[in-house]
């Protein structure tokens, strides 16, 4: 018989601390895809009121029938939190569809996001549709945006203008709209098409943040454990 090491029955407990909280939050689902360059992963906890969904990748050209059954696993009845580490963007369809499907699962509960590392282009949407929007006060913690693009020809072509971009990111609630039109030329033309950083105070300033939180350091598993023991 192999006698366990005292590291081994350490690393049990952490596993055992995050898959089973003080207030009773579990593991219940998880998907990880890869496809060429692109990864994503979801993972989904729950306990008696609340889930909270985490999120890192890239939603593309990834087959999007593992994460409809993922999304098939949260509850109509919780308060939903999505933490997002890293959102690289993808395809706006199948953004859109992950966060329709949320909205129409939370009915009347609130859905609150978390920014905790770099969120660009499509994922800017799902950070946005947050009625509690809370971010870290890193600067590497931000909002990448840029006007949408189209391949042509090996190419990527704008096809909004700076107003239009405005006026998109203005429809999202509690966002400052007389500061994101003066400053959409800033935001959104940038050199060669670049995506704009936005982070830190301009957070606050645009209204794309409602709170910056000390306690999001780029650390999902410290954000867990915090999560986890309070409520």
């Amino acid at each position: 018989m192999i006698k366990p090491s005292k590291q081994c029955f350490i690393f049990l407990l952490s596993f055992y601390a995050l898959s089973f909280d003080a207030r009773g939050m579990s593991l219940v689902e998880e998907v990880s895809l890869k496809q060429e360059n692109e990864y994503l992963a979801l993972r989904l906890y729950r306990n008696k009121t609340q889930e909270l969904i985490t999120w890192y990748g890239t939603l593309s050209d990834i087959n999007f029938d593992p994460v409809e059954k993922f999304l098939k696993q949260v509850k109509s009845n919780k308060e939903i939190h999505l933490y997002i580490r890293y959102g690289g963007g993808g395809s706006v369809q199948k953004h859109k569809s992950f966060i329709n499907t949320l909205i129409t699962k939370k009915g009347k509960k609130s859905l609150t996001t978390y920014l905790d590392g770099r969120c660009s282009s499509m994922c800017t949407t799902l950070f946005l549709k947050g009625e509690n929007r809370i971010a870290g006060d890193d600067p590497l913690i931000n909002l990448g945006v840029h006007r949408t693009l189209v391949k042509f020809f090996g190419r990527r072509i704008p096809v909004q203008s700076t107003r239009s971009m405005a006026r998109y990111f203005s429809e999202f609630e509690g966002v400052n709209k007389a500061y994101v039109m003066k400053n959409r030329r800033r935001f959104f033309k940038q050199p060669n098409n670049a995506l704009y950083k936005i982070h830190s105070q301009e957070l606050l300033d645009t209204g794309f943040a409602k709170e910056l939180s000390h306690k999001l350091e780029r650390n999902e598993r410290a954000f867990l454990q915090a999560f986890f023991r309070h409520p």
